[in-house]
């Protein structure tokens, strides 16, 4: 065995290592007992079962018309309809419950691989790696987000892409530059877009640190050749390579999003500020995985049980502390510390105004809320000096104030933990917490009983037993936690039942004739927050989404409306239409002719105003209050597909149908092979000019791109990794430049 497959093989013990912990902590999952909780079995499982039926076709996610009457879900980037990634692993793993499983598990272990990958990079050793991934793994943020999938993949690449990152700013290699972009891009086609602007920021903020603060021995003995210039051409590959790969998701989104969801403007301040903050008393959690499972009430009653955890393991705390006092005059030490203070603080929206700050002067700041999740940057840092911190424990002989550094670490989290644990156990109701106390003994005391018997001698890395034994610390902390964690999954035979008939009654086709795709539903079987209508091909008018429209809203309220939109004849002809902008006012005069009528009158709104709604006059409002009603009328199919609907009616004279499927602006149409433009109608759907007598109606789905902008975004990524793979293949034989 050569010299390298020997400096290897402790990591791919590591990794076997954490594949084997991560299996036994997920025990329940793999044995088919519990399944995801929350928006992960009804929002995003369901998506990525639809996304694998359409893998399994060989077609890409467009428009999705089993959602809210129809939504473009391509460009929504949360459901990585387009992501490479996403659609490799549906197609692997198919449309299922297992499926979604195996996806859902990469996920975790993307990010746990990333943090081996870095250990390496900075020559921490093996088991250190393994104990900081455990940690961060089964995180109060990556278990209480474990329901969000897109935050976990935007998430995930982060330690990789800092790796990548690493070897480029050690090298001054563009070639390690451009594939740090590529994993940063990757990230973006199926994640949350708040958690992508984060990471950018955050990989900004490393750079800067990196080449400002360069007082860290290195493990090699060579200061690593980061200057500012060198790490300014390394950022602007990697940023620009990953622009190059998100663009067309962005794109889409910003394009397609005008006129159908109100998410594509920016948030109130109030809202994107407040909204789910982290509360300060939230911070005790740190202690333990047990307190963030408490009755929020007299706790953090603002702040979501999904995001209230800090917890990251009792041993990263402990080296993170050790990293700090055994190296305290360290400026990019104190530099980390400071970014770690900072996330804390921007959480904390509701008592401090950092995040407010933020709001006015980054405008990106301004599309997002949840400020609780700049928690995951804390936790983060602290596996980061975690990190520095075991690699200064076996990095040499400890002389003895070293090693009373390291006893003061572990007394003073104990001590610290112990105390947070108490204030917030004692303030919250009467709970049984026997459990949280078994994990407390373990994560916090059992440190302090090991670490006075450490001698000098054994910090080496031929040293065997006390990597054991801080290795089986980390990973009964990590069971134990995922065994007290009331955010990640559902159990019961109950549940299984109803995951087993769901799957009995998964229709593959998606055409929508064959499963009655004319007919919709209010909403699917499980409710408002359960889109498992799409597995059985039910279309619904109502489902859970992130794409809201206000307007949606309200026509949900209106049974009238429902009626209009969801009856086996849904579709409405008019030869006297009103013409106006779609503005909230006009709805409301709207539903008052509605109710009046019995039935909707037909209101016609050009593209233009659809994209941007203005004020009508009252002249306008006046003419709708007193608008005739639309006629129901019948058509007959001979098309009904995602992308594709065709139709034929027999119009009695000149006017306008409405086609009760929802409005965007890549519909085009044609109407007796001539084109013709698709109006938005009624607030949210598709209106169209015919003649009298018969009309053939074909309406496809064509937005701008359509298909090429995601296949340039693949091959792009493919030839950007092609082009470094090779000279990155050829020195691999040297060892990679060590850094800190």
């Amino acid at each position: 065995m050569n010299d390298r497959w020997k400096r290897a093989l402790p990591y791919l013990i590591a990794v076997v290592a954490l594949i084997a912990v991560f299996a036994c902590a997920m025990r329940q999952f793999l044995l088919g007992e519990a399944f995801p909780i929350w928006d992960a079995d009804g929002l995003f499982g369901p998506y990525y079962m639809l996304i694998a039926d359409f893998a399994r076709h060989g077609k890409l996610l467009w428009w999705n018309p089993w959602a809210n009457g129809g939504e473009p879900d391509f460009m929504d980037l949360q459901y990585g309809a387009h992501s490479p990634v996403v659609l490799i692993m549906a197609w692997l793993f198919g449309p299922s419950v297992r499926g979604f499983l195996a996806y859902w598990f990469s996920l975790w272990l993307i990010f746990g691989l990333g943090i081996l990958a870095l250990a390496k990079q900075w020559k921490v050793p093996a088991w250190g790696g393994l104990v900081v991934a455990l940690g961060l793994m089964f995180s109060g943020f990556f278990v209480g987000h474990a329901e969000h999938t897109p935050v976990l993949f935007s998430w995930v690449w982060l330690p990789l892409v800092l790796w990548r990152l690493e070897v480029a700013l050690a090298r001054a290699s563009w070639a390690a530059g451009a594939q740090a972009g590529v994993l940063f891009g990757l990230s973006a086609l199926g994640g949350y877009p708040a958690i992508l602007f984060t990471n950018g920021v955050f990989l900004l903020f490393w750079i800067v640190v990196r080449v400002s603060f360069r007082d860290e021995p290195e493990a090699s003995g060579r200061e690593p050749p980061a200057s500012p210039v060198g790490a300014a051409r390394v950022a602007a590959v990697m940023f620009a390579v990953a622009a190059l790969i998100a663009l067309p998701a962005f794109f889409n989104f910003f394009h397609e999003g005008r006129g159908f969801t109100n998410r594509v403007g920016m948030l109130p301040r109030e809202g994107a500020i407040t909204s789910n903050a982290l509360h300060p008393r939230a911070l005790l959690t740190f202690a333990s995985p047990c307190l963030a499972t408490l009755p929020v009430k007299n706790l953090w009653d603002y702040t979501d049980i999904s995001s209230c955890s800090l917890y990251a393991g009792g041993l990263v705390f402990v080296f993170a502390v050790f990293s700090m006092l055994v190296r305290p005059s360290s400026r990019m030490r104190w530099a980390l510390f400071g970014g770690l203070v900072f996330t804390v603080v921007a959480s904390l929206a509701q008592v401090l105004p950092v995040r407010g700050w933020l709001y006015d002067l980054v405008p990106p700041t301004r599309y997002f809320r949840h400020a609780s999740w700049f928690r995951a940057y804390t936790i983060f840092l602290l596996g980061v000096l975690a990190l520095l911190g075991i690699r200064d424990f076996v990095g040499g002989d400890l002389r003895a104030n070293r090693k009373r550094r390291l006893f003061i670490a572990t007394v003073f989290s104990a001590v610290l933990a112990g105390v947070a644990y108490w204030v917030v156990l004692n303030r919250a109701h009467p709970v049984d917490h026997a459990k949280g106390d078994i994990h407390f003994l373990f994560a916090w005391v059992a440190p302090v009983l090991v670490v006075p018997w450490v001698r000098s001698s054994r910090l080496t890395q031929s040293g065997v037993w006390l990597p054991l034994a801080f290795c089986m610390l980390a990973v009964i902390d990590a069971i134990l936690g995922v065994g007290l964690a009331n955010t990640l999954a559902y159990t019961g035979k109950a549940y299984k039942a109803k995951w087993v008939e769901v799957e009995r009654q998964h229709r593959s086709s998606l055409d929508l004739l064959r499963q009655d795709g004319a007919k919709r539903f209010l909403q699917s079987r499980g409710g408002p927050y359960d889109n498992r209508n799409f597995l059985s091909r039910e279309a619904a008018l109502r489902s859970y989404s992130g794409l809201r429209n206000d307007i949606h809203d309200e026509w949900l309220k209106e049974p009238l409306l429902v009626a209009a939109a969801t009856s086996e004849n849904r579709f409405w002809f008019s030869a006297e239409p009103i013409r106006l902008s779609p503005s909230m006012d006009a709805y409301q005069t709207f539903l008052k002719r509605t109710r009046e009528l019995g039935a909707p009158p037909l209101v016609i709104h050009d593209r233009a105003s659809m994209l941007a709604p203005a004020p009508n006059s009252p002249d306008d409002l006046q003419r709708l209050s007193h608008a005739t009603a639309a006629v129901k009328v019948g058509v007959t199919f001979e098309r009904y597909e995602p992308d594709v609907l065709a139709l034929r009616f027999e119009a009695p004279r000149d006017g306008w149908l409405l086609v009760t499927d929802r409005w965007a602006s890549g519909w085009v149409a044609r109407v007796n092979d001539a084109p013709v433009p698709v109006a938005g109608a009624d607030f949210l759907f598709r209106g169209l000019p015919v003649r009298a007598g018969a009309n053939r109606i074909v309406l496809t789905y064509d937005p701008p791109g359509h298909p090429w902008l995601p296949l340039a975004s693949w091959l792009f990524i493919g030839g950007v990794l092609a082009a470094t793979w090779w000279p990155f293949s050829r020195r691999s034989r040297h060892s990679e430049a060590p850094v800190s």
